[in-house]
């Protein structure tokens, strides 16, 4: 895969601003008491959901750029995936399964043991929709709904013109 098909990325720095106050109230909801004046309001519900606003946006222009290059033939579908899933599993997976694999040695729930299965395939948000219990405690559901977010959005975008 050459330079030419792979579609820039524009960095928006005003964002990283956004995401840390993201972070920050889910670190706030997590780490202050909830009868603390600051976890009045949703704070982890909130940094939540302006994450995945933050990335859907963010995904859906890469996307869509590429879909532009791809209606007046400078880039094809599959280059389109293959760029998109390359560039996403360089950044995403290696410190993913090094968690994965750091917390399946350590001493955790039982219940992260039993269903290891969910988490390496990215699918804990489907889980615990089953159980109908959210455990909220397991922060890796936000990037199993990214990841199906992610790979939903460039199969379509790759497939139509």
């Amino acid at each position: 895969m050459n330079s030419q098909e792979t579609v820039t990325e524009k960095r928006y720095v005003q964002l990283d601003g956004l995401r840390a106050f993201a972070v920050a109230l889910v670190i706030i909801s997590h780490w202050l008491p909830a009868s603390y004046f600051i976890n009045y309001l949703p704070n982890g519900e909130i940094g939540v959901d302006l994450f995945f606003v933050l990335s859907g946006f963010l995904i859906s222009e890469i996307l869509i750029k590429a879909k532009d290059k791809m209606s007046v033939g400078q880039l094809s579908g599959i280059s389109i995936y293959r760029s998109f899933v390359f560039r996403r599993a360089l950044r995403i997976f290696p410190i993913y399964y090094l968690s994965l694999a750091i917390l399946r040695v350590l001493p955790t729930p039982l219940q992260f043991k039993q269903n290891f299965f969910y988490y390496v395939t990215y699918t804990t948000n489907i889980y615990f929709y089953q159980i109908r219990h959210w455990n909220f405690g397991s922060h890796l559901w936000t990037l199993a709904v990214e990841e199906q977010f992610c790979y939903l959005a460039v199969c379509n975008c790759s497939n139509t013109v």
